[in-house]
């Protein structure tokens, strides 16, 4: 995942274009593609988990919550 983010800021942060990238790293372009298009899925799915934490916060503070155990477990 380190070299996903690595080629993420360098591409969205640096502006360094996909082919540069993959020179610095010794890999094709196509590897490059795939790093970001990864990472860049895996940042969303962090996200949304984020938001679905903070929801489900939100309606155990206002005791909104099923009397379930497995509503926090997806």
């Amino acid at each position: 995942m380190q070299h996903m983010a690595v080629a993420y800021l360098l591409n969205e942060e640096l502006h360094y274009n996909q082919a540069d990238i993959a020179k610095l790293m010794r890999v094709s372009q196509g590897t490059i593609s795939n790093m970001i298009r990864d990472f860049k899925y895996q940042m969303q799915l962090q996200n949304l988990q984020k938001e679905l934490d903070n929801a489900r916060q939100i309606l155990a503070e206002n005791n909104l919550l099923p009397d379930n155990s497995n509503f926090f477990n997806g």
